[in-house]
């Protein structure tokens, strides 16, 4: 369900061209000494490193082998999911406007949601209980002339709720409102930035339960991945983004 291909390999004229019926390919660096080919890094759903890198389109994993079995044993068992994920990453232009691969992501991650893989998966899942955060799940503070944001769920790699948009939106309320704010910085807290919707609040009596409750307001958001949490600045259309793995920040333009 996966061709792998060594990242420092010359180009195979022989390989299926990259389609949502090929195999996603995943390149892996085996030699740190050279640089990767960049044919494959740019060909390549993504590239497997188990050295450090700043690289947006390489993860940097313990076992490169290990990460091969697993994604192996993803694509196999759920081979729509694989497809749609790896055609988003093939999209996806790392170096420019981030709107369009939100839009990207969003329409992928509402088709998967629709589909029989996510029925599957919820079904054998089964029954689950919203966790009561210990803190305020985002925490924000004015610093000078920025507003820190911060996403304060580390224990479930800062997963978005109603609670944290609820949170959100009020520091963005903040930010639009005060006009002597030139910066809004969002982190995540721990190892994640943020890892999208938090499924625990998918189940469908949750959501008809949400849309049904006193003082429910519509709000146009998103879901992303990795950079799955990367959609919640969506809200802000009038705004200059800058993202990178650990946080996103944005200064209004002229017409906020």
């Amino acid at each position: 369900m996966i061709h792998v291909v060594d990242a420092h390999s010359p180009p195979d004229p022989e390989l299926p061209p990259v389609t949502s019926l090929a195999p996603p390919i995943v390149a892996v660096i085996t030699d740190t000494d050279r640089p990767p080919s960049p044919y494959w890094l740019g060909l390549a759903s993504f590239t497997l490193t188990e050295s450090p890198t700043d690289d947006p389109r390489c993860v940097r994993v313990d076992s490169i082998d290990d990460s091969l079995a697993v994604i192996e044993s993803g694509c196999t068992r759920m081979p729509i999911t694989a497809a749609t994920t790896a055609d988003v990453f093939r999209v996806v232009n790392t170096d420019g406007d981030v709107r369009p691969a939100l839009v990207t992501e969003s329409l992928a991650y509402s088709t998967l949601q629709s589909g029989p893989e996510f029925a599957q998966w919820m079904a054998e899942r089964g029954p689950t209980r919203i966790a009561t955060d210990p803190e305020e799940p985002v925490v924000y503070e004015r610093d000078g002339d920025a507003l820190r944001i911060l996403f304060n769920r580390p224990y479930r790699h800062n997963a978005f709720t109603d609670a944290m948009r609820i949170r959100l939106l009020e520091a963005l309320t903040v930010a639009q409102l005060d006009t002597s704010i030139t910066d809004v910085e969002i982190r995540g807290a721990g190892r994640s930035f943020c890892s999208g919707g938090d499924l625990a609040e998918s189940a469908p009596s949750r959501i008809r339960q949400r849309l049904t409750s006193p003082g429910h307001d519509t709000v146009r958001h998103s879901r992303s991945t990795p950079s799955a949490g990367a959609s919640a600045p969506a809200a802000a259309p009038s705004c200059t983004a800058r993202s990178s793995a650990a946080a996103w920040r944005w200064r209004p333009t002229a017409d906020a």
